[in-house]
Order: structure tokens, then C-alpha cells, then sequence
């Protein structure tokens, strides 16, 4: 017991025995000697192994050193393997009255991994006769197991005393142990406690001890403060057990779940989906990763719905400490509902009409609101707005979708949706049957100009020009599930020619092209617009096509010589000529005329020529010659340069003009006069003839060269096969040669 008792104190005196064989020893002595006198004996007998504390009480009569011994087996009854360790001897200092410490309870006993501290009540008594000043201190707790020194405070409520003779203090000791060491490891750790007779310089020492068992401590880690459940799916979720006790443990886990729900653990056990298991032994500050799962009822549970797990854990050891915790719930939102059709569907046509009735059902655990929308095969298109379906739990309602072929609808699968505020969809699907009908397309691809420039609309030139071939492409599409020949109509303008290609049959899928050659009227009136138009047909299914073309302005003149007289020197004469407007367009020009230098000249009448197509006017001109020799009359469009036909010569050769006869002429001889006057008949003879002929020829129309034409109008077909474009004449000359036919000689 005390370290250094004092005189005529009862002390125990302890041995502890230990059989280091591996055999049992069988009964044996063992005796204790203190200060000479012996002791009590025992006999005892130990087991391989064994360990045994064997204790004397013993009151020192002598201060000062006192030695004991303690002899195993004295009588050598035992044989061993060593006989030398068989005698230990010590020595007990007793001391004479002084100063003592005493407890009534040395040991304290840690109960639980959270606490941290531990208090002593002492008793500090002056054993001696006459008064004493006294002191108390302690050192710090020493862990038996390997002698290491903890760093833990220690505190006494008083220190410094002055007792009387046998006088005693009550004094309380307390331990604290620094947080991030609590709990300690286990084990035992002393505290030496001493009081002092500061007078008399003695001490008096004691031992408290503290005893650390193991302690477990369980700590719940989740990842959430509340799970989130499914009213219609098992919901798995995971939580750490933490061992923050100070030696390895382990835990007994226990679910109390739900009224109507089940909980299981999934990995605890041989049974998973068990409401009970163990985590088997963890470290200290070392977890186990818990799988659970929770099954919901077979009734729907409404969301929002709050829910508590409770777990129950308690630790594998004597303590059997128990911990419960609360596992919080709420059961989540569950979108979902069913579409069904409520109409029967036939076959379709791609151009019906036809409304399905559909019903949705909230099979959900919210009121739900859901936005019908529709995915139709191509050619489909939904009538109407579908407007938003809200739903309480379980409600039914219905809703109508339209859809309208647009002639070219197909088969296909119809996709009905029907879409939460949340982005979840309910997904309905069936098949649309649409009979299998000629699908027709023509799109107007290209027009080819004579020079060869291709244009993809026929507006793109400003004009387009009369007389020449034009082509014209078109795409035939075939959109249809089957095969057919189609047939080609179109219509051009009266006057106009053109011909088209044969189109046989076109496969499903397949597109063919459609050229047609045509050439523009030269008679069409110039800048008017056209329109040429392309019908195909199959199967009661027609299309068309209509392409619009503005006629070229043609700007053409035709000049033609009614009267050229012969002129005289110094005498007016009339020349008369003709012009036609063999253009397209209505003519308004100003006509200027040149001459010779020394002749006068002027056109009649107005000088600006307005004229329609196939107009004709007779211009005037009156002329004088003023010298004889030959002379050109030009009529020239002002600005004319784009019109055909734009001047027009009257050539008079060197003999065209007589000179003027002078005065001495008429006093010739009376043989000239006869001569004269003979000559003079013969051409009165002469023209007579030549005026009865020109009188019989002015009462006729002008001639005038003719103009071309295109061929007579017809309508493009497949069947007819027109004359080739190269039988189209050529275009006139500019300047009709002069008709001599019509000319005069006036004498």
C-alpha cells in the first residue's frame, strides 16, 4: 500500500507470481520475511502461464529501512527449468509520525469516451503531536504500460496548510485531459500524490490511479439532413459509423422504419435487406460505409410527406452503451400518368382531315399540369392550339389533337407527348396508315438563254428575246410510295412555239427533268409579260408550274420607194417613200434628212415619225437640184442606232439630173426646131405608155418585202412533234434593196 509507511501503520505488502513454464506446477510454499520475522505462508498451485498477486499485512514496528523477502517454493517441491528466480528481496523505508495522506477512493474510473476529467477527495493528517505547517503536491500521470508522462492539468483546491497535532484537511484533486486527447488510450496511469510536513521536512507519498477501459464512442455521418424518398421505387442511400471511441469496437445497428415502409441494411450480414446487423470491429477514428435501402408501400404516398428512420446503436462491449438517431425523410415528387387513345383510326388519305381523342391519367403523387404536343409523319400538321391539362392525383381527363394532310402526308409514327412543368414527359405511340397515292412536286429549275447563260428564275434578264430558243427546265419529283407516268400539259401565248421532252415513268423517290424549247412571237407587242405554265398529272393528283417571260423589245423599220422622178436643174420635184414599223413596239422618232451640198431639200408635212406595229407611212420629200450630176437623199432616225432599219439612201446615179436648157437654144435653125420637135413627139409617144403604166401602179399597195414570222401557237405536248426550229427564216436586211419597178423618169 503506502510507499514509505510509517510506525506501527498496517501495511499490505503484494507479490505477484508468475509460471513462466508450460507445464501446471502442482502445489507449492511461498513465504514472506519482513524486518526478520517471518510471515504467513501459503500454498498454491498455478496453470501454464498463470499469473497470481499474493498479499501480506504487515505493521513496521523499526523506522528506517526495513528489508523483505519473498521465497517460492523454499522446500524445492516444484521442479523447474530456473531455480534462480525463485527469491526477491526489497526495502521499505518506515518513517516515524509526520504528515499522511489519505483516500477513501484511490482509483477513479473513466465511464464514458466523452468525459474528460476525474476528482479525487484527499485527506492530508499531521500525525504528530504538535502543530505542523503542511503542502501537498502531485505529479503528472504516468501510464504504466510504457511509462509515458501525460501533459494533462492538475489542480488542487488548496495546497499550504498549518494542521495541530493529529489534525486533518480535506483536499480535492481533480485531472483534466485536453480535448483533442479525449477519450485516452486505455490503460492504467498513476498520479503520486505527497504531502509534506514542511517543519519537519518529511514526506509522505500515495499513489491515485486512473483507469481507462476501453470506451466506445459512435458518431452518425450523412450526406444529407433530409433524404429524398420515391413513393414508387426502392430508394438506396449510404451513411458512415465512425469509431471515435479509444480502442477498436464494434456496433450492433438496428432500423425502426415507417409504418407501411421497410428499410434493410444491404451489406450487413448474411440476409441483406435485415433490419439489424453489425459493423464488425472498426479502428479508432476510422467508419464504415452503411448501405441501406428503403421500399415504399404499395399505395402511392403523397409528395412532400415527411418520414423518420430510427437507427439504434449499440457497442460490442460490457458497457453496451447505446446511441439512436433519427434518419429524416421526405417523399419525393413523382410526375407520371398514362395516354391512351380513345378513337379508332383507319386508313387515311394524305389529305384528310382527322381528330383523335386521347385521355391522361395522373398516376402520379402531385397535382400535375401537362402540355400535349405532337410529332407527326411528314405531310401532318396539327390543327389548332392543345392547351394544358391540370391533374390532381389519380384525376382522368381527355384532349383532342387535329391533324390535316397537306396532300403529300405518308405513313408514319405518330408520337403523342405530354410534358410536366418539370420537363418530365409521358409518351404515347401509334401508327398512321395513309393510302399509297401518286405525290407529285415540280419546281421550276432553270431557264437557258440562246447565248447559253443559265438563270434560275426566269426574271432574272430584263427581257427576253423574240425569235431565238429559249429553254426552260423543270424538276419532277415523285414523293410517293409507288411508281407512275405523269402527264405533261402546258400553255404558252397565242402566236408563241415550243416544244417539250417525253417524261416516262418515275420511281418512288426518284426525280426527273422536264426541258422545254420555245421561241417568242417577233409580232408579240415588246415589254409585255407573259406567263408559260407546266401541268402534270397522275393519278387525278395535278401540279403546276408557271414561269413569267418579258418579251424584247424589237425596234425594225421597212423603207420602200413609191415615186423617184427625174430631176432637172433648179426644178422642185416630189420624191415619195414609204416606211413600215416591222418592229414590235411603237415607234417615235424624229427623222432627219442629209442631201447634197448644193441642193434643197425638206420632208412634208411633220417630221417626227410615230408609228404602231405594222403601221405604214408615206413621207414627202420635196427636192431641187441646183447642179447636175448625181446626189444622195439620206432619211435618218435621230438617235437610231438600236433600231433596224434605222436610215434609208435614195441614190441619183450622174445621169439622174438634166441641165437647165438656156435661151439661145431657142433661136437654132428651122432644121433644129423640125428635129426638135420630131424628138419631141416620140417621147409624148413614149410617155403616154410610161404614164399609163405608173398610173396603173400608184393605185396598188407598197410592196414591201416580208417579214418574218415564228410558227403559229400551239400547245406544248408529248405527242406532237413540231418542225424544227432551224426552218425559222433568217431576220430581213436592214436596207431593202431599191424596187426599180417603181421608179420615174419625169422629162
Amino acid at each position: 500500500s503506502a510507499e514509505i509507511p510509517q510506525v506501527n501503520q498496517e501495511i499490505t505488502v503484494n507479490a505477484q507470481i508468475t509460471n513462466l513454464g508450460n507445464a501446471p506446477t502442482g502445489e507449492f510454499d511461498i513465504r514472506m520475511v519482513a524486518d526478520g520475522s517471518e510471515l504467513d505462508t501459503y500454498t498454491i498451485s498455478m496453470s501454464p502461464g498463470a499469473t497470481m498477486t499474493i498479499t501480506w499485512f504487515w505493521t513496521p514496528t523499526n523506522p528506517g529501512p526495513n528489508s523483505i523477502e519473498v521465497e517460492i517454493d523454499p522446500n524445492n517441491n516444484v521442479e523447474e527449468i530456473e531455480e534462480g528466480n525463485n527469491v526477491m528481496s526489497d526495502v521499505i523505508d518506515v518513517t516515524t509520525p509526520g504528515v499522511k495522506v489519505e483516500t477513501n477512493s484511490a482509483t477513479y474510473t473513466l465511464q464514458n469516451a466523452e468525459e474528460g476529467s476525474a476528482s479525487w477527495a484527499l485527506t492530508i493528517t499531521n500525525t504528530a503531536l504538535v502543530e505542523t505547517d503542511t503542502g501537498i503536491v502531485a505529479t503528472s500521470p504516468i501510464r504504466r504500460s510504457d511509462n509515458s508522462q501525460m501533459n494533462w492539468a492538475l489542480s488542487f483546491s488548496t495546497t499550504n496548510h498549518t494542521l495541530d497535532g493529529l489534525a486533518s484537511e480535506q483536499i480535492y484533486l481533480t485531472m483534466n485531459i485536453p480535448a483533442q486527447q479525449i477519450p485516452p488510450l486505455p490503460g492504467i496511469y498513476d498520479i503520486i500524490v505527497t504531502g509534506i510536513d514542511v517543519d519537519n521536512g518529511i514526506s509522505y507519498p500515495m499513489t491515485l490511479t486512473l483507469v481507462v477501459p476501453d470506451l466506445p464512442k459512435f458518431r452518425l455521418e450523412k450526406t444529407f439532413n433530409i433524404l429524398s424518398v420515391s413513393s414508387i421505387n426502392p430508394t438506396t442511400f449510404s451513411i458512415k459509423v465512425y469509431n471515435e471511441g479509444n480502442a477498436k469496437m464494434g456496433y450492433d445497428l438496428e432500423l425502426n422504419s415507417p409504418s407501411n415502409w421497410q428499410t434493410g441494411f444491404d451489406d450487413l450480414g448474411s440476409n441483406p435487406g435485415s433490419s439489424s446487423g453489425s459493423t464488425g470491429l472498426i479502428d479508432v477514428n476510422s467508419f464504415r460505409t452503411i448501405n441501406m435501402t428503403i421500399i415504399p408501400p404499395v399505395n402511392i404516398v403523397n409528395a412532400g410527406t415527411s418520414l423518420t428512420i430510427v437507427l439504434t446503436t449499440t457497442s460490442q462491449d460490457e458497457t453496451q452503451r447505446e446511441w439512436t438517431e433519427n434518419i429524416n425523410m421526405v417523399v419525393a415528387e413523382y410526375e407520371n400518368g398514362n395516354i391512351e387513345l380513345d378513337t379508332t383510326v383507319g386508313e387515311l388519305n394524305p389529305d384528310d382531315r382527322v381528330s383523335l381523342s386521347f385521355s391522361i391519367t395522373n398516376t402520379g403523387n402531385k397535382e400535375t399540369t401537362f402540355t400535349p404536343s405532337v410529332i407527326a409523319p411528314g405531310g401532318w400538321s396539327t390543327i389548332g392550339t392543345l392547351s394544358p391539362v391540370v391533374l390532381s392525383i389519380g384525376e382522368e381527363s381527355g384532349f383532342i389533337i387535329t391533324l390535316e394532310g397537306n396532300g403529300y402526308a405518308t405513313s408514319g409514327t405518330l408520337m403523342i407527348y405530354a410534358t410536366t412543368e418539370n420537363g418530365n414527359q409521358l409518351t404515347w405511340q401509334g401508327q398512321l396508315n395513309v393510302k399509297s397515292v401518286a405525290q407529285l412536286d415540280i419546281d421550276f429549275l432553270y431557264m437557258t438563254m440562246p447565248d447559253g447563260e443559265q438563270y434560275a428564275n426566269t426574271l432574272d434578264v430584263e427581257s427576253h428575246p423574240v425569235g431565238e430558243v429559249i429553254g426552260l427546265t423543270w424538276l419532277i419529283t415523285n414523293s410517293g410510295q409507288s411508281s407512275w407516268t405523269p402527264t405533261i400539259n402546258s400553255e404558252i401565248p397565242t402566236g408563241w412555239y415550243g416544244e417539250c421532252d417525253n417524261v416516262g415513268a418515275v420511281s418512288s423517290g426518284e426525280s426527273v427533268t422536264l426541258s422545254c424549247n420555245l421561241i417568242i412571237s417577233e409580232g408579240e407587242m415588246g415589254g409585255t409579260e407573259k406567263t408559260v405554265k407546266i401541268t402534270v398529272s397522275a393519278e387525278n393528283k395535278v401540279i403546276s408550274s408557271s414561269v413569267s417571260l418579258v418579251v424584247d423589245e424589237l425596234k425594225q423599220l421597212n423603207w420602200v420607194n413609191i415615186e423617184l422622178p427625174k430631176l432637172k436643174q433648179g426644178e422642185e420635184k416630189i420624191v415619195l417613200i414609204d416606211v413600215r414599223n416591222d418592229g414590235n413596239t411603237n415607234f417615235s422618232e424624229r427623222i432627219d434628212l442629209e442631201k447634197p451640198e448644193s441642193w434643197n431639200a425638206a420632208i412634208q408635212d411633220s417630221t417626227f415619225l410615230v408609228l404602231e406595229p405594222g403601221e405604214i407611212r408615206r413621207i414627202r420629200v420635196e427636192v431641187t437640184p441646183n447642179s447636175v450630176g448625181g446626189g444622195e437623199l439620206i432619211l435618218k432616225i435621230r438617235g437610231g442606232g438600236d433600231i433596224i432599219g434605222n436610215e434609208h439612201k435614195i441614190i441619183f446615179d450622174k445621169n439622174s439630173v438634166i441641165a437647165m436648157v438656156s435661151s439661145e437654144d431657142g433661136e437654132s435653125g428651122v432644121s433644129g426646131m423640125v428635129v426638135g420637135i420630131i424628138i419631141a413627139l416620140l417621147f409624148v409617144a413614149v410617155g403616154v405608155v410610161i404614164a399609163v403604166n405608173i398610173l396603173t401602179k400608184k393605185s396598188k399597195t407598197p410592196s414591201f418585202p416580208p417579214t418574218l414570222r415564228a410558227p403559229p401557237a400551239q400547245v406544248f405536248t408529248n405527242q406532237q412533234t413540231p418542225p424544227p426550229l432551224a426552218s425559222v427564216p433568217p431576220p430581213l436586211a436592214s436596207v431593202p434593196p431599191p424596187l426599180a419597178e417603181n421608179v420615174t423618169n419625169d422629162t
